[in-house]
């Protein structure tokens, strides 16, 4: 196997880096209320063009069903959000979770619940997360803000969505701090908010504040400790920090606990990189 690049090894499979530069420091707390979730605008990307587009990659037998669930959303209005729900299922079953949020946001715009506005929320995130498209990817966020904003309207006090919204806030807008803001609000309100945790670690990772990062880890270590790919993010920070020693401490512990013949070699590759660095240094 090729050995990696000293660039290559600070950018070890698995870490997961922001894309702002972001500090810590206090704000007020956060106000729904104050959010003006209405006045997101997504009028640059067209949402009914994309549908039309991947319904070209579905089966006739799913087209057909979508074309008369449709129909039926139009002509029966009492059965709009049975139709679009069923619609959504559809492309959820074929991994397109943007264009099953799409129809998952028409149900909670019929029948507005904190259950519906979550399942369109999370669709739009995942779609946020997995677009290579920086249109679509600025749509996408902006419609998961929107969602997740109007769930905490329902529910002040879902946590989990207040720390996608925090993660949407932090990746995917010009105003990261807001980001953060709502995951500190989280893990104060539940210092064992293991996704929280873990992404405000990130974050440190990104701010290069990575003492604050190694404590955020160990955290998420004590919360879940077969959270194993935390190991990896621990051996990334120690190597960024210099200490190869603690580096290669947490990847060895990281490959302890994996199976895949692949991946164990990968992170053999990663440790006897450090090593030779180590030896060169000495």
């Amino acid at each position: 196997m090729r050995s990696l690049s000293r660039s290559q090894l600070l950018l070890i499979t698995g870490t997961l880096m922001l894309t702002a530069l972001i500090y810590f420091a206090p704000r007020e707390g956060y106000n729904p209320a104050m959010a003006n979730v209405e006045s997101v605008k997504t009028s640059a990307f067209n949402f009914e063009d994309i549908v039309n587009k991947a319904k070209q990659n579905l089966s006739s037998e799913e087209t057909n069903s979508i074309q008369n669930l449709e129909t039926i959303a139009e002509k029966k209005p009492s059965r709009s959000v049975e139709a679009n729900d069923s619609i959504a299922k559809i492309f959820d079953h074929a991994n397109m979770p943007a264009i099953a949020a799409y129809y998952c946001e028409k149900v909670a715009v019929s029948e507005p619940t904190e259950k519906h506005w979550l399942n369109a929320a999370y669709r739009y995130f995942d779609g946020f997360k997995s677009a290579n498209d920086s249109l679509a990817m600025k749509a996408l966020v902006d419609k998961a803000i929107l969602c997740y904003n109007k769930v905490l309207e329902f529910n002040p006090k879902n946590l989990d969505a207040k720390t996608d919204l925090g993660v949407c806030y932090a990746e995917g807008t010009s105003n990261p701090m807001q980001g953060i803001m709502l995951l500190r609000e989280v893990v104060a309100a539940n210092p064992k908010h293991e996704t929280a945790q873990l992404n405000l670690g990130f974050l440190a990772v990104k701010s290069g504040q990575y003492d604050k990062a190694i404590a955020r880890f160990d955290t998420v270590l004590m919360i879940n400790p077969k959270n194993i790919e935390v190991y990896s993010y621990l051996g990334d920070v120690f190597l960024k920090k210099g200490d190869k020693e603690k580096a290669i401490t947490n990847f060895e512990k990281y490959k302890s606990y994996l199976t895949d013949t692949i991946r164990i070699s990968q992170v053999d590759s990663y440790i006897k990189e450090i090593r030779n660095l180590k030896e060169q240094v000495n």
